[in-house]
């Protein structure tokens, strides 16, 4: 018995948590960035449509879904992979870049949406913008955005994507304060672009990936501590113009309930 459970707590390490990105942590962060930054019409429309869900929740719907076979097509939305001297593919499909981009429009251009069809593509734009600021979202399929290399943090076993999820989040206590004090350092999205927000986050895989012998220090975490901090200041900016433009066409909440 005892070798089967060190078994299983080695396959549980093993395991893909690919559909990870940012942990729940960062997704709160950027779901509450973007709160900042509506107005009062548009946060109105969009918790009406999430119809009693927090915007916390409705950031890491995606992530919950795991094994639901009602949406059994999702788990490869949350990335992209693209191989170190390859370039995005536009006849892609079935991953960050084109299901945002796809959910996007239909919200922008379908007619006859239901308030239940609006509210699972608004729980899907949640959490897709948090996940393509994440720059191992965004990364290589040969080590499987970073799952595939082990990493001693701080003297604990762990994988480079887990680091970059949850982990340097959790060592620096990283605040909504923390993401909103990279203002100065990020320019705030003008358009809706995937494709430029993916190729944004791959700028950074060269500092992801600077590890000397599998070791993650201290010194490592106060390097990605910024860049942690400015990606996620960028999902919020990117999902709140999301947002703004997706119920710019909905019925006024408040002129609704008059």
């Amino acid at each position: 018995m005892k070798k089967l459970l060190i078994a299983l707590s080695a396959l549980i390490v093993l395991l893909p948590s690919r559909l990870l990105a940012w942990g729940r942590t960062g997704h709160h962060l950027v779901a509450e960035i973007a709160f900042t930054y509506l107005d009062d019409a548009t946060k109105q429309k969009v918790l009406h449509y999430l119809n009693g869900m927090t915007i916390e929740d409705a950031s890491t719907w995606m992530d919950e879904l795991r094994g639901n076979t009602q949406y059994p097509n999702m788990s490869t939305w949350h990335y992209i992979n693209i191989e170190k001297g390859q370039s995005f593919d536009p006849a892609s499909t079935g991953n960050v870049v084109t299901e945002l981009a796809r959910v996007v429009n239909e919200l922008k251009t379908a007619k006859g949406l239901t308030d239940e069809q609006i509210r699972v593509d608004l729980l899907i734009i949640f959490h897709l913008c948090g996940d393509i600021s994440q720059p191992l979202h965004d990364g290589y399929g040969e080590d499987r955005g970073g799952n595939s290399i082990q990493v001693s943090f701080l003297g604990t076993p762990s994988n480079l994507h887990s680091v970059w999820d949850s982990k340097i989040i959790e060592n620096k206590k990283i605040t909504i304060e923390d993401c909103l004090n990279q203002k100065n350092n990020v320019d705030a999205p003008r358009k809706f672009d995937p494709r430029a927000w993916m190729e944004e986050g791959r700028a950074f895989l060269p500092i992801v990936y600077d590890i000397k012998d599998q070791q993650i220090g201290q010194d490592y975490i106060d390097r990605a501590q910024p860049v942690i901090e400015r990606q996620i200041l960028l999902g919020g900016d990117r999902l709140a113009l999301v947002l703004k433009e997706v119920m710019a066409g909905m019925p006024d909440q408040a002129a609704a309930v008059k």
